[in-house]
């Protein structure tokens, strides 16, 4: 026994690189499939209260603004911008679908988040092995990683994150392959790009300081000049256009000044830096800092030395947006994406063979180790995700029960509802897509009407006059009070499984 042990051993000792990358690739396939899973699936809620970015396309399809004035009904806030929204509404009328068609829209947006992944995927192997120089081993690994990563935190599964994520790969994929070749072109194509980033998700304003920091140290300042003036010039027409051609000049309101949320430590450590501390997903990072210090230092090589900066960059960019209410661990999809390309850079630089040396024992032990971690990651996605199918359709059935008796009780009345039981994971805002007042109730409870950003008194008001005649309860528990206002005029209307439905009575005194 001892000796069959020992060859055992041996032989996982001898193979360790190859179990290395069959395990990786192995996991990429499982979340995959995963994430093709998730596209049929009927949770409502992935991350980030997706649900918000489903809205957009829906009232899109309806002949809305996805912009529409945030001081009338139904006050509706949509802080993102507008690139994602519109894809996903082109892509709903091509499959014919319509504003009805509530669960196929999010299967739309879903897969169209899958592709943006699946691309950025594609975009980092293709730089970790060309520009990098990384093994198939080394490429393959990474890639892994950082796919399940980006899945496990869930930001990219249902929202513009994806979209915007691969823009940005794609930035870095024409600075790492075409960096040599001094053309206009170049420059022209890269403001394009960084546009399209801005404008899938407001974060790609990164990229207006990390890429003239890379074209600065290439010392290529005809191109740098010509990426400003391009910049300039794409980012102003696509704002102008959007503001006063596709919204009647509600743009700014919307991605813009809903956006001060306040700066708020307490959130950060919360919900950022405490759940970061407590995973290994720390390691990546802060090996990267390391590496990006001693990259700028040594200065030897000029690829990880501009790697280096770039990720600094963008680590301490990421980190100080996340001191923001409402900010999340999404916030640092840009920095692992960075943070492979740079470990893989440092990996196969002149260090290479000493670490790979040093590395290989150590990955004996922690194998073991980095299974847990990668089986957790999956195991999430499955249990939260996909397991409970039969469950999360029998709740989608009844919220679209509820939402067909609300339509008919309002009918042609200019009157609208009010979901207090759990609007950021349920699908009553988009069952009820004409009928919702306030259906970004996280931005609004949150910062737009306590902070006075928007004049909400038609909102407020419509729960003491029964603009809003119907109020979506929990059926164990009722809010008395919503933003200070008594509920007591709503009365029981009628009972579901899970939910209750009061009804304003205007003969009834407010307690």
């Amino acid at each position: 026994m001892p000796e069959r042990l020992s060859n055992l051993f041996s032989w996982y000792s001898l193979h360790m690189r190859k179990i290395i990358y069959y395990t990786c690739l192995f996991t990429l396939a499982i979340v995959f499939l995963e994430r093709l899973f998730i596209i049929f699936s009927y949770e409502a809620h992935t991350a980030g209260i997706d649900n918000n970015f489903d809205y957009p396309i829906i009232r899109s399809l309806a002949g809305f603004s996805i912009y529409p004035d945030p001081t009338e009904y139904p006050y509706a806030v949509n802080p993102y911008a507008p690139l994602f929204f519109i894809i996903c509404k082109w892509v709903a009328v091509l499959l014919r679908l319509t504003a009805e068609d509530t669960i196929a829209i999010y299967r739309v947006s879903r897969s169209v988040c899958l592709l943006a992944d699946t691309a950025t995927c594609l975009l980092l192997f293709k730089m970790l092995r060309t520009c990098a120089r990384g093994s198939r081993i080394v490429a393959v690994a990474c890639t892994t990683i950082f796919f399940t990563i980006v899945s496990y935190l869930g930001y990219t599964i249902n929202r513009a994150d994806a979209l915007f994520l691969f823009f940005f790969a794609s930035v870095f994929f024409m600075l790492l392959r075409l960096s040599s070749k001094k053309n206009a072109g170049q420059a022209v194509l890269l403001a394009a790009l960084v546009t399209l980033c801005i404008f899938s998700k407001q974060n790609g304003i990164s990229l207006l300081v990390l890429v003239p920091a890379w074209l600065l140290l290439e010392r290529n300042y005809r191109q740098l000049l010509l990426f400003v003036c391009c910049t300039v010039l794409f980012f102003a027409g696509a704002y102008l256009y959007f503001e006063r051609v596709y919204t009647n000049h509600f743009f700014s309101d919307h991605i813009i000044n809903a956006l001060k949320n306040k700066i708020d430590p307490r959130w950060f450590y919360v919900y950022v830096l405490k759940l970061i501390s407590s995973t290994y997903l720390t390691l990546p990072l802060l090996l990267s800092l390391v590496v990006a210090v001693q990259g700028i230092a040594v200065n030897k090589n000029p690829l990880l030395t501009k790697l280096g900066i770039v990720f600094i960059l963008q680590f301490f960019f990421s980190t100080a947006l996340a001191f923001k209410w409402g900010s999340s661990l999404g916030y640092y999809n840009e920095s692992f994406f960075l943070c492979f390309i740079l470990l893989t850079t440092f990996y196969n630089s002149d260090a290479g063979p000493k670490i790979s040396g040093f590395i290989h024992i150590p990955a004996m032990y922690t194998y073991p180790a980095f299974c847990l971690l990668l089986f957790h990651m999956v195991a999430q996605l499955f249990f939260f995700f996909i397991n409970s199918r039969a469950e999360t359709h029998q709740k989608y059935n009844e919220q679209v029960q509820i939402a067909n008796y609300l339509k008919s009780a309002i009918g042609a009345q200019d009157k609208y509802v009010m979901d207090l039981s759990n609007p950021d994971f349920n699908f009553f805002k988009n069952l009820l897509y004409k009928e919702s007042a306030a259906p970004n109730m996280d931005a609004v409870s949150c910062c737009t009407l306590p902070d006075s950003i928007f004049n909400y008194s038609g909102l407020t008001n419509g729960l003491i006059n029964g603009k809003i005649a119907f109020l979506i309860e929990n059926k164990t528990v009722a809010e008395k009070t919503k933003w200070g206002i008594d509920l007591g005029r709503y009365q029981p209307d009628t009972s579901f499984s899970n939910y209750r439905i009061y009804k304003f009575d205007s003969l009834k005194s407010a307690q």
